[in-house]
């Protein structure tokens, strides 16, 4: 992806957070198990630690996959036409969809946590405030949205290519 550093910066993060997230979600289950059914005590709320980190996990996870671009893809056009310059308006048509949508999954998460601030929920058992796991969300699709452009922009200029392509022949 580019020779940017801001994406190298943030791929770095990003994989930095998943192997820690992926840690911590690995020993608190297993410490959960372990003091549940091995030793018998009630662990309230290592569960509720649990579910922060996923939320970070799952987001940040995301993210990586947009940057990757390797998320699940269900692409019939390219099995079904067999024109290059259509597919890749298709492409560029579903590049620019995807912008839209995480853009609106944007402005969701800035009111989420615009309510979170103004009510403050906390978690039953730790009082943990239920902002920190949803704040996650507005920093995932914000960075997914950053990839997405980028992504769009690469089918931008294969559209051109091929548009040039087309002109010579």
């Amino acid at each position: 992806m580019g020779n940017c550093g801001l994406f190298h910066f943030f791929d770095a993060i990003q994989k930095w957070v998943l192997v820690f997230t992926g840690i911590i979600v690995f020993v608190l289950t297993i410490a959960t198990v372990f003091l549940r059914y091995v030793l018998t005590m009630n662990v309230l709320g290592l569960d509720e630690i649990i579910l922060l980190v996923i939320f970070w996990q799952y987001f940040i996870g995301a993210a990586q996959g947009s940057r990757e671009d390797s998320q699940i893809k269900a692409d019939m056009v390219s099995t079904v036409v067999k024109n290059k310059t259509v597919v890749a308006w298709c492409h560029l048509l579903a590049r620019i969809i995807e912008c839209g949508v995480i853009g609106v999954c944007i402005k969701w998460s800035i009111d989420y946590i615009l309510k979170d601030m103004s009510v403050m929920p906390y978690t039953v058992v730790l009082s943990i405030p239920l902002v920190l796991s949803h704040a996650v969300m507005l920093v995932g699709f914000a960075l997914m949205l950053l990839y997405h452009i980028y992504w769009l922009l690469t089918e931008l200029v294969n559209v051109g290519t091929l548009k040039k392509e087309e002109q010579q022949a």
